[in-house]
């Protein structure tokens, strides 16, 4: 039994013994009144057991068999032990019939602590440039095209000392232009 659905059962059982009212219950649960008296009539009747969702019991109607599973796991071990999982999901489709989705595979592969012989890639660390150690020795310029005054396109141009960080150039393209 859930932990929602044990406080269902405490509620509904305090409900009976009136030691609170439906519309505290309703609050307490978050459920409507009607809900309320729906839960507390199936503890009547029939008990714990009414709380407890339908389908638990269930098995789902899209679940793979443990055989399969197994066999799957098995092929895996013995016969396919080279391919990774996208390779033998094709190889089980083509040679041996079994049609099942790469994602359920590696599921059933993983669940049962398969590893895949895919190599995984070393990530690497991205090293920062060190800064230029005399001003005006590197600048960076950019450009930004945009509808800054809402009529025509202008574009920013701006320009950055990489050892200082200091703004060196900043200007529009009309005032560019002028200089040019």
């Amino acid at each position: 039994m859930t932990t929602k659905e044990m406080a269902r059962l405490e509620v509904a059982n305090k409900l009976i013994e009136r030691r609170i009212t439906v519309e505290d219950a309703a609050e307490v649960l978050g459920l409507s009144t009607r809900q309320i008296l729906r839960i507390k009539k199936g503890v009547m009747f029939l008990g714990p057991e009414a709380v407890i969702h339908g389908n638990m019991k269930r098995k789902l109607k899209n679940a793979i068999d443990s055989k399969l599973k197994k066999l799957v796991a098995e092929l895996k071990v013995t016969k396919y032990t080279g391919a990774n999982f996208t390779h033998f999901t094709e190889l089980l489709e083509r040679l041996e019939g079994i049609v099942l989705s790469r994602p359920t595979v590696h599921r059933i592969l993983r669940y049962t602590e398969i590893a895949s012989p895919k190599r995984k890639r070393k990530i690497r660390a991205h090293k920062l440039r060190a800064r230029k150690d005399c001003p005006s020795l590197m600048i960076h310029l950019d450009a930004s095209p945009y509808y800054w005054l809402g009529g025509d396109e202008l574009t920013l141009h701006g320009a950055i000392d990489d050892a200082t960080s200091l703004l060196t150039f900043l200007a529009n393209n009309i005032i560019f232009t002028l200089f040019v």
